[in-house]
């Protein structure tokens, strides 16, 4: 085999491995036991899940799902409190992002409810890693 081909197989392998760099949820997680419990501080938690006007303060009220997704290393969540002083408030979809230890507000979506009468977060949580459907 000719030392160009060796260089050429080499700067392949190299591309295809790429060294993960720890984070503070992958540091939290290789410390712990089976069965064992902690917690870490994020940032922007408290404004993404909070200060929503309505009944509760926060969206985690009526749902059962949060998902995780292994190839962007997010988790995706789908929440609403009840009775928002702004009626046309809609669901909110949010996103904790594990690169930078961050939660953060997306987009609300097209088949996301808006108006006075409160929706419940119950299975509105799919992702499609095959494909890229989040």
């Amino acid at each position: 085999m000719s030392m160009k081909k060796v260089w050429v197989i080499l700067f392949m392998l190299i591309g295809l491995v790429r060294p993960s760099r720890a984070t503070v949820l992958s540091d939290a997680a290789a410390a712990l036991q089976p069965g064992q419990w902690t917690t870490i501080t994020t940032n922007n938690i408290d404004p993404t899940l909070t200060n929503t006007g309505g009944a509760s303060g926060f969206i985690f009220g009526y749902t059962e799902s949060i998902k995780w997704d292994p190839v962007t290393r997010q988790l995706f969540y789908v929440g609403m409190d009840h009775n928002q002083a702004n009626p046309s408030q809609t669901q909110r979809f949010v996103s904790y992002s594990d690169s930078n230890n961050t939660w953060q507000i997306l987009p609300s979506t097209s088949w996301m409810h808006t108006g006075a009468t409160p929706s419940h977060g119950y299975d509105h949580m799919a992702l499609d890693p095959v494909n890229l459907h989040r």
